[in-house]
């Protein structure tokens, strides 16, 4: 055998472990795509579950929420507790739109928060809230909360 044919052999098995190489690399890269989507769905599920416990809480925000459900009128306190659910609830969500727009968010987790949307968009006190802390949150995060309500009247 001469030099030129080693080197051609030597040539086709680099090319062969440079294509196993790169299978081996997507098949990582998937695997580790759905590892990102797992925790991105526990996440979001751990921080609904958190806001659930603390709804539970008949003397503090699950009062002030029931009642603005009721459409009864809310105390000063109430009023606070209720802003900071909302707040948690559309930070879970401009979470989610931030983890979606860079491709790791599950599709199934990133509409999460639309199934309870509509009962939070026919309570007054967010009708009134809104419009005065929309500033706090992303230009995107506030056209798609603006598209929703007009979308649900």
């Amino acid at each position: 055998m001469n030099w030129e044919a080693i080197g051609a052999v030597g040539e086709v098995l680099g090319a062969v472990a440079v294509v196993i190489t790169l299978v081996y690399l997507a098949r990582q890269l998937r695997e580790n795509t759905k590892s990102i989507r797992l925790q991105s769905v526990e996440s979001t599920y751990k921080d609904w579950n958190e806001i659930l416990q603390d709804m539970q809480n008949i003397d503090g925000v699950g009062l002030a929420y029931k009642k603005a459900l009721k459409g009864e009128p809310l105390s000063e306190l109430e009023e606070h507790q209720l802003t900071y659910l909302f707040r948690r609830i559309f930070n879970i969500q401009a979470k989610m739109q931030y983890l979606e727009s860079i491709g790791v968010s599950d599709p199934f987790n990133a509409k999460s928060l639309e199934i309870a949307l509509p009962h939070l968009l026919n309570i007054e006190f967010f009708r009134h809230w809104w419009p005065l802390q929309r500033n706090r949150y992303t230009l995107q995060f506030q056209q798609y909360l603006d598209g929703f309500i007009e979308r649900n009247p």
